[in-house]
């Protein structure tokens, strides 16, 4: 929900909008996959986008590029919004049935109801126990960005939080 009580939305492996980044009363949560159950997922569900060759066309950038290059400008306009946000890593969430990030949303005011209902099933495949859905990859990429990598390796230790609600 917007500052004016409409519901907001953002493509899922896209840059984050200009409008939604104006609100001051939301809460971005932006998870971060590392890079090679995003690229498992990418190229089996790539989300309108066409890849040939290992380079997403329309953006002259390889995968891996283009991957690291949604992070960066993501996390750029995040810290330069007026937004509050949540940064996480998708494995961090995974490996504690989400419960990191319930405890964090509570420390900032957040009501929850316990004990917590843990879903155990893929959200997809219907499986139990299934964190990723596995898929042969059929890609590699030199993953040279050390930035990103750092951020990734950064969130996974401690999600970055700004969250200040005036």
């Amino acid at each position: 929900m917007d500052d004016n009580n409409n519901i907001q939305s953002n493509f899922k492996h896209g840059i984050l909008s200009k409008k939604l980044l104006n609100q001051k009363n939301i809460l971005i949560i932006y998870i971060i996959r590392d890079f090679d159950t995003f690229l498992e997922s990418f190229l089996n569900n790539s989300y309108g986008k066409k890849i040939e060759n290992g380079i997403v066309l329309g953006t002259n950038m390889t995968v891996y590029e283009w991957y690291s290059h949604m992070i960066e400008t993501n996390i750029h306009l995040l810290r330069h919004s007026a937004s509050n946000y949540i940064i996480v890593n998708m494995e961090q969430l995974q490996r504690t049935s989400g419960k990191s990030l319930l405890n964090i949303l509570k420390i900032h005011g957040f009501e929850f109801i316990e004990p917590y209902e843990i879903i155990d099933k893929h959200t997809k495949k219907k499986k139990l126990n299934i964190k990723n859905r596995k898929y042969s990859k059929s890609l590699t990429f030199e993953r040279n960005n050390t930035n990103v990598e750092n951020i990734i390796k950064t969130i996974t230790e401690q999600p970055e939080i700004k969250i200040s609600w005036k």
